[in-house]
């Protein structure tokens, strides 16, 4: 058995760069020209609004303390974790079935089972960062509700 893992030709490369390239313009533009707008003019008037028994503030900042990290956590879950259960499960980095961009040797046992071990880290202290936005959240409402807002236009 080689001890390296098999690599990317420059061909698939090249194809990869291509396309994570164009999904990385993609969402750029889309949160650049459609999404930052409009919750920019969401903030402005968000104390004007209740949804479903929930302020606009309310959403506002659960959404950015609490909803975010949860996303962001559920996110990198989705996408790394069945590779790092399977590294945890056969002890072996990079898997066998993986291609690799650069020569990189086959790594087993305790230290293969460091990454996952440190991802696993990092997504608790996302959720744990989550868990605290509830305060944090309940901290800025309360502060946004005494200070002085514009007023709303109801008609």
């Amino acid at each position: 058995m080689n001890e390296y893992a098999p690599e990317y030709s420059k061909r698939e490369k090249m194809v990869l760069f291509v396309k994570y390239c164009g999904l990385m313009t993609a969402v750029l533009l889309f949160t650049l020209f459609y999404f930052m707008p409009r919750f920019m003019n969401f903030i402005e008037v968000a104390h004007c609004f209740d949804y479903a028994g929930f302020s606009g503030l309310q959403i506002l900042f659960y959404g950015l303390f609490v909803a975010a990290p949860l996303s962001l956590l559920l996110i990198i879950t989705a996408i790394e974790g069945p590779r790092n259960m399977q590294i945890m499960r056969l002890g072996q980095s990079p898997l066998p079935t993986e291609k690799v961009l650069r020569p990189t040797k086959y790594v087993y046992g305790i230290k293969a089972k460091i990454r996952p071990v440190l991802l696993l880290l990092a997504l608790v202290c996302i959720f744990v960062f989550s868990m605290r936005g509830v305060y944090w959240a309940n901290d800025f409402i309360a502060m946004m509700s005494k200070m002085e807002l514009t007023q709303c236009d109801n008609r």
